[in-house]
């Protein structure tokens, strides 16, 4: 839980006040923003800071960098002074990311001690400083931030020395009364975390805070405020232990990160997600920690790596699983100087080898039985983005797709078997005249070893045939596993030597135009579709009285085109005519799965595209029906 309290006191009127202070919660993170616009008792400081709180008001959903930058390239700040602070709070971590620049005076109270927080010398808007920096503090139980305006002088932090437990509200109230100035604004903001139990409050010695406190991204450092300091020796002497508390816990933190091991990543681990935003990493992590148990203490400091690290890894990160460990992946580039690694025992940070790569991982375990099935659908699950309700739904439609296919194929198969029959009569009725002549020629002929020998080759070259005719049904029954590269012209020809029967008897005259054309596919499937398209063009061609009956099949670099002149499909028809269960023909004639498969197919499994038009072709108006090519893949 995230406490705050706060007070803005105007030095003259609330309408040119130039302080301000700003928190806005949300269910997954809180958002402070707080500065000071320069001037004293003018109107125009006022508007710009009222133009700050809008610009808060619309873009309160961006993170803390962004928000900032929203701000200080305002126009409305150009040419006045303002000292700015933008933090975010993630309530379940927790930790807070900042940004701050200019003469606030930012504290962290714990245990009893009090340590000044990294910002940026400066002021927006007048002497920006080349680049802003951003920083992260690990929140404990118990902890205050405190940011004030320079309206408050150095000495309000005795008010937190004079308790054991410092009451908030109590602490606003003593501030505002004794340790504001008369001639200038001023606030405080106080947030306060509690009831972190999984998050135990450290000793207050100031050796284990060194190297537990703060967690500050990369180039985060104390600025200097030498030319900030007062001459008394007081104050000069808080300031050197101030910069000696810094240097010493940023010493802390890089020798934490020399205990950083190599070696490889196992060649067996799985992988189960690649993210790059911080916000899909969140829900990936929630479902990975859904699905497999960590100790809350691992859970939280694993969350609070990855989401820190990931907005600076602009190839964003992936996710292994092997052996009861989770095993997140980075890219060790993006990584330099970023000493957040101390959050987390070395001995579950390594390097990933030879390679760019850092890994870190946190030990799990299944909260069910991982068979390979069960594992298999949460990677999917998890690529899809999906919760488990939204994948049951998909895996249900999934199960009705394949039923969809089955009844396809077996539709599929009733034509193919009138196919064969096709095929077969005319060679079958050759070979039973040629044996049945057999005995009479044997007779009359003079020269039987010439007789024979051409009889032998005649017959010979008609069972080549039906073979051939078999292998083709055969190829096109076969379950393709992979994609494989292969001629589509080939393929087609196959098809075609299968229905060539059926189209010759129906005086329907065939053209296969173009040349060789390689593609990567599942070869069966696309034959499949190409025969349905062949099968819709001889039904609409033998529905029709014209005796100009073509098909034309156009394949170029990048399509493929079945043309037919059988007049061409209706507007009302050619709305629908990919729906499942639609068709035009009579009752029993047709399923209506014919053209659905085809677009699940081209679709679903190739991501490419099947489109319907009725066009004016040579042989006269038609249907045509285009398919985009699968390309082979790149080889080497």
């Amino acid at each position: 839980m995230i406490a705050v309290k706060s007070f803005i006191k105007p030095c003259k009127s609330k309408q040119s006040c130039g302080d301000f202070f700003l928190y806005k919660e949300r269910s997954t993170d809180s958002l402070i923003v707080a500065g000071d616009v320069g001037g004293h008792g003018n109107i125009e400081v006022g508007r710009v800071r009222r133009t700050i709180e809008e610009l808060v008001e619309q873009n309160q959903h961006q993170d803390s960098y962004e928000l900032f930058n929203v701000i200080s390239q305002s126009d409305s700040v150009s040419g006045l002074g303002v000292m700015l602070f933008v933090g975010r709070i993630d309530n379940s971590l927790p930790i807070i990311n900042y940004c701050c620049v200019g003469d606030l005076q930012l504290h962290m109270w714990r245990n009893g001690e009090w340590v000044r927080l990294g910002k940026q010398a400066g002021m927006m808007g007048t002497a920006p400083p080349k680049h802003i920096e951003r920083y992260a503090i690990k929140l404990h139980a118990k902890d205050i931030i405190a940011v004030c305006s320079d309206g408050i002088t150095d000495k309000y932090t005795e008010v937190f020395t004079d308790v054991n437990k410092p009451v908030l509200e109590n602490i606003v109230e003593r501030v505002k009364n004794n340790f504001t100035s008369k001639n200038d604004d001023a606030f405080l903001g106080l947030v306060s975390v509690e009831n972190l139990s999984s998050m135990p409050v450290p000793a207050s010695n100031f050796d284990f805070e060194a190297r537990t406190l703060s967690e500050h991204l990369a180039n985060s450092k104390t600025i200097d405020q030498s030319e900030q300091l007062d001459t008394e020796n007081t104050e000069r002497t808080a300031q050197k232990n101030d910069r000696y508390k810094s240097r010493a816990l940023n010493k802390s933190l890089s020798i934490s990160t020399k205990k950083v091991i190599s070696k490889n990543l196992p060649d067996d681990a799985i992988k189960l997600v690649a993210v790059e935003a911080s916000e899909d990493a969140r829900d990936c992590l929630e479902a990975v920690f859904d699905f497999f148990e960590a100790p809350e203490r691992f859970r939280l400091t694993y969350q609070a790596v990855i989401l820190e690290l990931l907005p600076r890894a602009t190839s964003g990160a992936e996710l292994y699983y092997h052996y009861n460990q989770l095993i997140t992946v980075l890219s060790r580039e993006h990584l330099q100087g970023i000493d957040i690694l101390s959050l987390m025992d070395s001995r579950y940070v390594y390097y990933v080898g030879e390679t760019e790569l850092v890994a870190f991982t946190c030990d799990v375990r299944a909260r069910t039985e991982l068979s390979s099935k069960v594992l298999e659908d949460f990677v999917e699950r998890l690529a899809l983005r999906l919760d488990e309700t939204a994948y049951r739904a998909f895996q249900a439609e999934q199960k009705r797709d394949h039923w969809f296919a089955q009844q396809a194929k077996l539709a599929s198969m009733g034509e193919m078997i009138g196919a064969i029959a096709h095929q077969w009569r005319q060679p079958l009725n050759e070979l039973a005249i040629r044996i049945q002549s057999l005995k009479y020629f044997v007779k009359k002929t003079e020269d039987l070893d010439a007789y024979l020998d051409n009889f032998a080759n005649e017959n010979m070259q008609t069972i080549k045939f039906m073979s051939k005719t078999i292998d083709d049904f055969r190829n096109f029954f076969r379950i393709d596993k992979e994609k494989s590269v292969f001629d589509l012209r080939e393929a087609v020809e196959e098809i075609i030597r299968m229905q060539s029967v059926q189209l010759s008897n129906k005086d329907i005259e065939l053209e296969l135009r173009g040349e060789p054309v390689s593609v990567y596919a599942y070869k069966s499937e696309l034959q499949q579709v190409f025969l349905n398209l062949l099968n819709n063009a001889r039904d609409a061609l033998i529905s029709t009285d014209s005796e100009n009956k073509h098909i034309v099949i156009q394949l170029n670099e990048n399509t493929m085109s079945v043309y037919d002149s059988g007049g061409g499909i209706s507007d009302a028809v050619l709305l629908r005519i990919f729906e499942p269960y639609f068709t035009t023909k009579a009752q029993g004639e047709g399923t209506g799965m014919g053209l659905y498969m085809c677009k699940m197919i081209i679709e679903d499994n190739l991501k490419e595209t099947i489109v319907a038009d009725n066009v004016e072709g040579e042989y006269g108006l038609g249907a045509q029906f285009t398919i985009s090519l699968p390309k082979p893949e790149m080889v080497g």
